[in-house]
């Protein structure tokens, strides 16, 4: 990995914490599209909160995720500092940025 502006090979990154400890789980994992099998490169991988009031399939077009990562070209993601508990996963294509699913973007 390099960073945009002096091509360094390390990227710093930092971590806050809000409490007496910083977080420390991490998930990863792969998206693909389920009729191909390709990669899905450039979908935002959500982890949102289980005690939400959205019905379970309404969720990422109602909520917000807690965290985000984007896949890469091979389709890979990976989220660090994570604190412990439940999450829905979802990844979508998120064209408008906005965080949520729209009518017109793809779920995987």
């Amino acid at each position: 990995m390099q960073d945009i502006t002096e091509k360094n090979d390390s990227v710093f990154q930092y971590v806050f914490s809000t409490g007496p400890f910083i977080d420390s789980l991490t998930v990863s994992g792969k998206v693909t599209d389920a009729f191909t099998n390709r990669p899905e490169e450039g979908f935002l991988v959500g982890l949102y909160s289980t005690e939400t009031e959205s019905e379970y399939d309404s969720v990422p077009s109602k909520d917000r995720p807690i965290y985000i990562a984007q896949t890469n070209q091979s389709g890979s993601f990976k989220m660090n500092y994570l604190k412990e508990g439940s999450y829905y996963v979802f990844a979508l294509q998120d064209q408008n940025k906005n965080l949520k699913l729209d009518p017109s973007e793809k779920r995987s």
